[in-house]
């Protein structure tokens, strides 16, 4: 790829075409790929990996949150499923138990 600003090529690659035009239509006839080295592909290089290196280390932190999410989910799940398969004991857990286990749940967060 050409900048036109610098007029460099970032990606370290150059094509040369030959082949008859004629101020219209241009028809290809032999090509040559030239590979450039320079400071250029590094730096670019060097930005393309610390992308990467970005992407994946915020991955590994969305995954785990939501692991983290999933788990006091699962918790509350299981609690929500035990106070209603015991209904003497719903009425307690209810008004008092599950709003204070809920908050400190989310808190942590």
């Amino acid at each position: 790829m050409h900048d036109h600003v610098t007029d460099n090529f970032l990606f370290g690659y150059k094509i040369l075409v030959c082949g008859y035009w004629d101020g219209n239509n241009f028809i290809p006839v032999d090509f040559s790929l030239h590979r450039e080295r320079g400071k250029g592909l590094d730096t670019i290089r060097e930005k393309r990996n610390l992308v990467q290196r970005k992407a994946k280390k915020a991955e590994a932190a969305y995954q785990e949150h939501k692991e983290k999410h999933l788990g006091k989910r699962k918790i509350l799940n299981s609690l929500r499923k035990e106070m209603t398969s015991n209904p003497k004991v719903v009425n307690v857990l209810e008004l008092i138990l599950l709003p204070l286990v809920i908050t400190l749940f989310y808190r942590t967060t």
